[in-house]
């Protein structure tokens, strides 16, 4: 086949080189026919099924090896010290150490106060307390009514890393009348002797207290008390109160985050004596442990109130401790509700503190708060609007209540009864602040008794009312001005034959008014208006209070 092709390939070439030879011979011409077999062929085409390939070069890294001549340099001995940058001190205002204050009213009425204490200081402080007020002043168609009231106190603080321990001392002795009998009713004037009631207290206090900053450590808080109480008619009272509180921060359950667990132990003893009654020693003994919880935004205290009472028996008293509070709108509304009970003994000192006027061998007792519920709100308002209100309702044994004791003569003392029943209370407190000079204070009480026994709560108002307003003025005049209003009271009356009738001791408006004036830092002035409108009431039967009163005096400090 190639032979054939190499033929024909010449012949070809043969026959062009002779055509471009005598193609300008136009008058010759010459046909050949050349008879040969042909068969044309196409080369077969072979694909290379290899991908191209590209050879990177391989670097190859050497090994550095680095050498360190180490070389010693000499350094100075001495570094220079420069002194921190340091704020400006705080210009501190200078404490006065002593403030005297006394004046002198209608009614034949001194009054003086003073205090000192030492300069202040981050170790603690010490200071002393003195006090007198008295009159002799008459109230019409009563017997003597002048008293005098004395206090001399000591107290004092020291402060340590993470506790600090404060104490105080204080004497007391308030001389009173039994002046609620008219001394026109008799032919012979009692002795104003006869009449005449001293209470003469020692009291001393001493408290310990930590001050962890993080809850996690054990927390405490130690309180001791004692005080020794009589009378002018022989009668003694002893107390003494100590308590430990220990609470700390644990981990033991996953769904919450803490939870704080505390205990209260507190022993109440009393030891009372008088030529009325036998010698008597007892006391009150309470375990109160509790733990709380913190979930979310709600707190929920879970504990009991355990108290043992010995006095000529022993008893056993269990109460629930439990409280759930929590706060909503960004703590501008706060919601809280419980429930607990108590046991508390009615001692002479207590009582003498709420009515002066009462016999000296008034009995004793425990009142037991067998249910006691709660809750309410509190919140405020644009920071100058504060609100608080509240409902309980107590569910109590042996409370007891004033009546007159008809045993002496003059029918000018007190004694006591007691009763079970219930009270339901509502309380509320609002606070207005319009601006830093003006503000007012509405605290409102509305009580229901249902008592088993007596026919009235006696000497119990269904409401009363307080309300005061502060105004200052240039700096220099601080105004206040308040009005205290109470219900009727019923009270226990007893006729010449021993009847028994129910009378009622009428509301009261009461309004009073001060103003202070400041001369200086060191000297001010003081004018007190009490019960304006001179209104003629009484808290006790036959106890009429006196009427329009006025003080004038001054404040010095140094």
């Amino acid at each position: 086949m190639f032979t054939k092709n190499i033929k024909f390939s010449l012949i070809v070439l043969i026959i062009f080189l002779a055509n471009n030879l005598f193609a300008q011979k136009e008058k010759y011409k010459e046909e050949i026919t050349i008879v040969a077999p042909y068969k044309p062929d196409i080369i077969e085409a072979n694909k290379i099924n290899v991908n191209p390939l590209i050879k990177k070069s391989v670097l190859k890294k050497s090994d550095v090896t680095y050498v360190f001549k180490s070389k010693n340099f000499s350094t100075p001995k001495s570094i220079n010290v420069y002194k921190p940058a340091k704020l400006a001190d705080e210009k501190k205002e200078k404490l006065k150490t002593m403030y005297l204050k006394f004046g002198l009213g209608n009614y034949t009425t001194p009054y003086g106060e003073l205090f000192i204490s030492s300069p202040r200081s981050k170790k603690g402080n010490i200071g002393v307390h003195l006090k007198h007020i008295s009159s002799t002043g008459k109230i019409k168609n009563v017997g003597p009514s002048d008293y005098s009231n004395d206090l001399a106190e000591i107290f004092g603080k020291a402060v340590f890393d993470n506790s600090y321990l404060s104490t105080s001392a204080k004497y007391s002795r308030n001389l009173l009348h039994f002046y609620g009998y008219n001394p026109a009713d008799f032919l012979v004037e009692p002795d104003k002797n006869d009449t005449k009631q001293i209470f003469t207290l020692y009291n001393f206090n001493l408290k310990f207290k930590s001050t962890n900053q993080y809850p996690e450590k054990l927390n405490y808080s130690s309180n001791f008390k004692y005080y020794h109480f009589s009378d002018n008619y022989t009668v003694k009272e002893d107390r003494i109160n100590a308590n430990i509180l220990f609470d700390k921060d644990f981990e033991l359950f996953d769904f919450t985050d803490k939870q704080n667990i505390s205990l209260l132990t507190d022993f109440d003893f009393y030891n009372n004596s008088s030529v009325y009654y036998k010698k008597s020693n007892n006391f009150i003994l309470k375990f109160q442990p509790n733990i709380k919880f913190n979930l979310a935004n709600i707190n929920l205290k879970v504990g009991v109130n355990a108290s043992i009472v010995s006095d000529s028996v022993s008893d056993v008293y269990l109460y629930p401790d439990i409280e759930l509070n929590t706060c909503v709108s960004d703590s501008a509304l706060y919601f809280y509700a419980g429930v607990s009970g108590n046991i508390h003994k009615n001692s002479f000192k207590s009582i003498t503190d709420e009515n002066s006027f009462v016999i000296s061998d008034i009995p004793l007792s425990y009142q037991n708060n067998k249910f006691h519920i709660y809750g309410g709100i509190k919140g405020h308002v644009k920071n100058n609007f504060n609100y608080s209100i509240s409902a309980s309702n107590t569910v109590f044994e042996n409370a007891h209540f004033f009546v007159k004791d008809t045993n002496f003569v003059l029918k000018n003392k007190f004694t006591c009864v007691f009763d079970d029943g219930n009270v339901f209370k509502i309380h509320a407190e609002f606070d207005y602040k319009i601006n830093n000079k003006l503000n007012f204070i509405l605290t409102p009480n509305f009580y229901s008794y249902s008592i088993e026994t007596e026919d009235k709560p006696w000497y119990k108002p269904e409401f009363d009312i307080s309300l005061s307003a502060k105004y200052i003025f240039n700096n220099n005049f601080t105004f206040n001005t308040g009005i205290f209003v109470f219900d009727k009271m019923y009270y226990k009356s007893y006729t010449g034959n021993n009847i028994v009738i129910d009378k009622t001791i009428k509301s009261a408006v009461d309004l009073n008014f001060s103003v202070d004036y400041k001369y200086s830092e060191m000297l001010s002035a003081f004018l007190n208006l009490n019960n304006i409108a001179s209104q003629k009431y009484s808290h006790w039967e036959n106890y009429p209070l006196q009427r329009f009163n006025l003080m004038l005096g001054i404040n010095m400090s140094f």
